[in-house]
């Protein structure tokens, strides 16, 4: 085992020279006593820290600021004189480094990233030794944001050999549908994408979920072969295939959901998630001389930083720089009340800074190489 052989451990045993996912350098600099118990505030604030402003005239009382519209619309636009856009321009160039346009165009340009053409259908692994990182609610977050900008039918797919979580975080669907199972053991008979979205259960913005088998039947357990068989169906019919990959890399499902794969998602929470991201990162570098595109795989990887929680002792940022330094693209989502206690994902329920770094996060999975080719 390249890097740390126990990534909870404090042991140097399997130490690799030159090792990038060697995680004790984050030992200190990550988490120190110092460290106060403070909100995790980087780059994603969403309010703006309050500056000093000359005083307002007396006889000119001021506007009541105008309610920031959802994810994908315009803000409302107010007519005036053509002096005083030039002063609130200037005003906003001041203390904001930028007027309102450079912001949309940032929006713009994200959405005409995410909402690329596919030369063909691109499967995004989630994946993550460890469990409690956030990862089922990262990707199906992914596939929601997705879905939004995108034409194409898009399928996140719950791959745990057991009842995963996928579906718990969604809606119920309004009739019966299948799982996994279902597709896989009438895969012979599927040839229309209208056969196949019999099985899966539609959620707002037109992102399909495909749960995972909840019977406790030994037949009903999902191996590496079924979920081969599953993806040969899905690759036929839909443009993007999101696969929620079960915590743990010991189940033969983890060998066939990389061997499929073009790109994976590695999902980090910002404290003790860093241990079971570099150890899954080291077990593709291990298993590499099986398969060498695992460490194509690895070099072209997307991390996601989540804050789990509103405060916490560690610096984060420390934790980012880490992680840039290895893969290709790093996005921190922040802590979101309306993601905790297992509850239905609604988008418009989310915070303006979490959409915010969605749409990066689907940027980054959609700028890959790997899904242009």
């Amino acid at each position: 085992m390249t890097g740390r052989a126990d990534p909870w451990g404090d042991g140097d045993a399997g130490v690799e020279a030159g090792n990038p996912w060697d995680d004790r350098s984050l030992d200190e600099a990550a988490w120190t006593e110092s460290i106060r118990m403070e909100p995790d505030t980087s780059d994603w604030q969403d309010t703006p820290r309050p500056v000093q402003r000359p005083p307002r005239p007396v006889d000119s009382p001021g506007k009541p600021r105008p309610t920031r519209g959802q994810v994908g619309t315009r803000p409302e636009v107010h007519t005036s004189s053509g002096k005083s856009d030039k002063s609130r321009k200037g005003w906003r160039s001041l203390f904001r480094g930028h007027g309102i346009s450079a912001g949309r165009s940032e929006t713009d340009t994200l959405k005409a990233s995410v909402s690329r053409p596919l030369p063909r259908a691109k499967t995004v692994a989630f994946i993550n030794e460890g469990g409690g990182t956030g990862k089922t609610t990262s990707a199906l977050l992914l596939g929601l944001t997705l879905a939004l900008y995108r034409p194409g039918p898009i399928v996140a797919v719950d791959a745990s050999p057991g009842c995963g979580d996928l579906a718990n975080r969604a809606p119920d669907p309004d009739g019966p549908v299948g799982t996994v199972r279902t597709v896989v053991s009438s895969a012979e008979r599927i040839s229309s994408y209208e056969q196949v979205r019999a099985h899966t259960n539609v959620l707002s913005g037109g992102l399909e979920l495909l749960a995972a088998d909840a019977s406790m039947s030994n037949d009903a357990v999902f191996t590496g072969a079924a979920y081969t068989r599953l993806m040969g169906v899905l690759r036929q019919h839909y443009d993007l295939v999101i696969t929620d990959c079960a915590a743990g890399m010991v189940s033969d499902v983890v060998p066939a959901v990389l061997d499929d794969a073009d790109l994976v998602v590695i999902v980090s929470e910002g404290g003790d998630g860093v241990r079971s991201s570099t150890w899954t990162a080291n077990w593709m570098l291990e298993h590499a001389q099986r398969n060498p595109r695992y460490k194509q795989l690895l070099d072209d990887a997307v991390v996601v930083v989540n804050s789990r929680h509103d405060r916490t002792n560690a610096n984060t940022g420390k934790i980012v720089d880490f992680y840039r330094g290895i893969v290709r693209a790093v996005v921190q989502l922040p802590f979101d009340q309306h993601l905790e206690g297992g509850n239905i994902i609604e988008m418009n329920k989310l915070a303006d800074a979490t959409r915010h770094q969605l749409m990066k996060l689907a940027d980054a999975v959609m700028s890959s190489a790997a899904m242009e080719r």
